[in-house]
């Protein structure tokens, strides 16, 4: 081998490493924002994620491994404070050079429920953090996302480009697959264990009538437990959720002797692998679910 050929083949095997080290480091909070970036960024670099699958986002315990990578940090990409309130704090401490960017401020939020239309329970006036269970909304984010990559990394502009405008194809595509397979079941009863799928419902119309925990540590009351029996037992509800977040002994008191069948609805992505294609699998996976459950 010549030193000619010696050293193309140096350059070669250090090109990919030199592309990434010039790519932006990349952070972000939770698996399903972690895959909505890592699909803007696949085939440049891959973010971070702060709260790995199945631990609450609403508490997790800051670890200083995520200090240092928030202290490193480029761009950082969040929900916002509404879900991760604790993040606030060390973003504005650790990450005072990066670009960061809440999400839940890129794009149209829900109205807030009322009770009216939602007898069982007198929901608080606080908007719903878990708008990444909308696609039309994930549409919105991954525009802004790239939007802050180009920004910040013109070099691979083309890339994010072209990644988010198949993206959008994609999540429009996911939104009419979901849609075309919940809208006979819109009619039926739903029961949530936490309140947290108010996007999924409001997009997909789901006929949600209550949910057992308002907010993160909510414990229901008994009028809010006679209520919810009350539309069960009246025949109302034809199925109810569970979530890691809500112990199976308030399920069970709700849905034991009734007809209701209950189903997972997980919305961080437990047990799917974290990457570009998370997202995708989290909401067919939850579509199918309550598929499942409703019919």
């Amino acid at each position: 081998m010549t030193i000619r050929t010696a050293l193309f083949a140096l350059l070669l095997a250090l090109a990919p490493l030199t592309a990434r080290a010039e790519a932006p480091r990349v952070v972000t909070d939770i698996p399903p924002v972690q895959s909505l970036v890592a699909r803007v960024m696949q085939g440049v670099a891959l973010p971070e994620v702060l709260v790995p699958p199945g631990v609450d986002p609403h508490d997790f315990a800051f670890r200083p491994s995520e200090a240092q990578a928030l202290a490193s940090a480029d761009l950082v990409f969040w929900v916002g404070p509404a879900l991760t309130g604790w993040l606030a704090d060390p973003v504005n401490a650790l990450a005072s050079n990066a670009k960061v960017v809440p999400l839940l401020d890129q794009g149209p939020t829900l109205p807030r429920r009322t009770a009216a239309i939602f007898a069982a329970s007198a929901l608080s006036d606080s908007p719903d953090p878990h708008a990444w269970l909308d696609p039309r909304v994930a549409a919105d984010w991954t525009a802004a996302i790239a939007a802050a990559l180009i920004a910040q990394d013109p070099a691979n502009a083309d890339a994010y480009r072209a990644n988010a405008a198949q993206a959008a194809l994609e999540l429009a595509a996911l939104d009419a697959t979901i849609a075309a397979q919940l809208a006979p079941l819109a009619g039926r009863g739903l029961v949530t264990a936490h309140d947290s799928l108010r996007y999924f419902e409001a997009r997909y119309g789901l006929n949600a009538l209550g949910t057992l925990t308002l907010a993160e540590g909510d414990r229901p009351g008994p009028g809010r437990i006679a209520a919810l029996r009350n539309l069960i037992d009246g025949g109302d509800v034809v199925c109810v959720t569970t979530d890691p977040e809500v112990s199976g002994d308030w399920i069970a008191l709700l849905t034991d002797g009734s007809t209701a069948s209950t189903t997972k609805a997980e919305t961080m992505g437990l047990g799917i692998p974290k990457g570009p294609r998370l997202y995708t699998a989290l909401l067919l996976r939850l579509a199918g679910s309550l598929f499942g459950c409703l019919s």
